[in-house]
Parts: structure tokens; sequence; C-alpha cells
């Protein structure tokens, strides 16, 4: 069965950067191929993973909604979506990026999500492992694009405010009943020094899997748009990153 892998976390916590680092960590360890899912509406997954998609999920919708409506009578709407996959899935070794685009168009709210949903629950059974970064904040569980979760990695910054919305995030899953089989807690871009969150991190009840620091590579990466599954060993994000993975990812 796929193992699924769910990034939550508020906008600007670095969601996009820990996806990118648990793909790293993946093709140098496996299970591989991995399906990466880009469910973030910004789409930054492709550009620090080092490639360019195409075309979105999104943007498929649409022009699917519009051809159905010129010629109703001409392909099915399941065989128009395949043919759309094919373009817009990028197939890297080791590695699958499927885009998601925005999550919605004009005229068409739901059909993404359903789109997704069957994508999610049909292509992955080819995947041992399906990555998902998921869009800020607490829409992709309201929209319970994810019904189940074998593990969710809830991505915060170190402060009270990114904390307190990492529980909710937790709260939230269970209250749509979404089937989490494991979900622990990251604090992200800590400065040296500054340790007045890990009070903060310990009262909110989840399970603290650890924190990753703030790493100029990051950042010297990110302006020169290389890919971060070139970082370098020395780097500390990817250190303290890689730690995380080996205990929950292994």
């Amino acid at each position: 069965m796929t193992k699924i892998i769910g990034i939550c976390g508020k906008g600007g916590t670095g969601k996009t950067t820990l996806t990118a680092l648990a793909v790293k960590f993946l093709l140098e360890n496996g299970p591989s191929p991995v399906l990466v899912v880009d469910a973030d509406p910004n789409a930054n997954l492709g550009r620090v993973l080092g490639v360019s998609p195409e075309g979105d999920l999104g943007t498929i919708c649409d022009e699917l909604l519009e051809e159905t409506k010129k010629n109703p009578g001409t392909l099915s709407k399941p065989e128009l979506l395949r043919m759309g996959l094919e373009e817009i899935l990028i197939e890297e070794t080791g590695y699958d990026l499927l885009t998601m685009g925005r999550p919605e168009g004009p005229g068409c709210y739901c059909y993404p999500n359903q789109v997704l949903r069957t994508i999610l629950e049909k292509v992955s059974a080819h995947y041992p492992v399906l990555l998902v970064d998921n869009e800020a904040g607490l829409e992709h569980l309201s929209r319970r694009l994810l019904g189940r979760l074998d593990l969710m990695l809830i991505l915060s910054g170190p402060s009270p405010r990114g904390l307190a919305t990492a529980v909710r995030i937790r709260r939230l899953a269970e209250e749509l009943k979404i089937e989490v089989g494991k979900s622990g807690l990251i604090v992200d871009r800590v400065e040296e020094g500054r340790g007045d969150w890990k009070e903060d991190a310990a009262g909110t009840g989840l399970d603290f899997l650890g924190a990753i620091p703030r790493d100029p590579a990051i950042d010297k990466f990110d302006l020169e748009g290389s890919s971060l599954l070139e970082l370098p060993d020395d780097s500390p994000a990817w250190a303290a990153a890689r730690s995380i993975f080996e205990k929950v990812l292994k």
C-alpha cells in the first residue's frame, strides 16, 4: 500500500522547502519512485526541485470543462483528463511531480478537488510513497483532498501564533475524521541562541520531532534558483531535516 505523507502548516513556514528535503532524503534512502504533489496554488515546488512544470491540474480542469461544452459527445472526461495528465506530469529519476495549481477556476468550484482526490487514489497506487506539499493553513483539510495520511508533518515557525496554528491543523484533521496514522511537529527557521519557543512547543501536546535552523545556504539556493536536491551535506538545515527523516521515514 502507498505510504501517504502530508506536509502542512501556515503560509511562510517553509513547507515547500521541507517537501524538497523530504524528496532528497527519499531519493538517497528509498523507497522510490515518489509521487510528489504540489497542492499549493502558489506552485513553487517545481522551482526548488530544479524543474519547470508546463501546466497544472487547475488549468486542465478549465480546459476539460470548455472542451466538453463545445463537443459534448467526443471524448469522456476521464479520457481527456488522462491525456492532460500525461502532458503535465514531470517524470524525473526517482520521482514524478504533479502540480495542482489553483484550487478553483471560473465556474469550476468542486471539480478540481474531485479530480485531485481521484488522482491521489488511483495514480498514487503505482508508487510506494505519495508526498504532498499542502496549501497554506487549513484549506487543504477542509476540502478533504486527503482522506488518509500515514504521516502528517506539521510545520511551524518558532512563534506562539505559528504553534497555535499547528495545533488547529491537527484538531481539524480529527474533526473531519481524516485518518492519520502518525503526526508530529517540526519547528523551522530557528535562530541559534533563541530557545524561548521550546516551552511553547512542548505545550502544544503535539509530538515534537525536531527543529530546523535558519540556513543561509537555503536562501542562497533560492536566490540562485538552484535545486535544493543539490544541498551539500554540511548544510545545517539539511542535516537537521535528515535527522528528523531518519526517525519518521525509515
